[in-house]
Order: C-alpha cells, then sequence, then structure tokens
C-alpha cells in the first residue's frame, strides 16, 4: 500500500488538512515540539502543516498516521488515497 498525494491543495483544503493534524495531536496530548522530535522535522513545519501554510509529504503522513494510530484516508483528510 502506498500514499498518493494529490498536488495543488487550495487553501481551504490546506486549513483542512491542518486543523485535522492538529486535532490528531491534541488528543494524543503531544506538543508541536514533540510531534516534530517523532516526525524529524521541525517544529515549524508541525507549525505551518497546522496552519495550512504548507502539507506534510506522504512519508510524514505514513509516520503519523502510524503514531496517532488512524489511516490517511480518515474522515478529514479526504485528499489521501490509499492504493
Amino acid at each position: 500500500r502506498c500514499v498518493i498525494m494529490r498536488t495543488g491543495f487550495s487553501d481551504d483544503e490546506k486549513a483542512k488538512i491542518g486543523a485535522y493534524i492538529r486535532k490528531l495531536r491534541e488528543e494524543h496530548h503531544i506538543s508541536q515540539s514533540e510531534l516534530a522530535e517523532k516526525l524529524q522535522v521541525d517544529r515549524a513545519a508541525v507549525c505551518q502543516w497546522e496552519n495550512g501554510k504548507t502539507t506534510p509529504k506522504p512519508l510524514r503522513l505514513r509516520q503519523m498516521a502510524e503514531l496517532f494510530d488512524t489511516n490517511v484516508d480518515s474522515p478529514g483528510t479526504a485528499y489521501f488515497t490509499i492504493t
């Protein structure tokens, strides 16, 4: 199984993805810094995802799915497809 990410997200779609990442992170009581450390990225990257400035790469999505025990095709991330 692999993650295929559509490119060219609208600002609204980026905001929805970011809100979903924030929701999962907060539900698991993990700070932005802790998530960044677990994903081996800068805290600024997590902040940019959550604020809808950028979107995570497929590798980071897979890592978050494992960390949060969810799938990248869960509601809220309908922008990603599992094949």
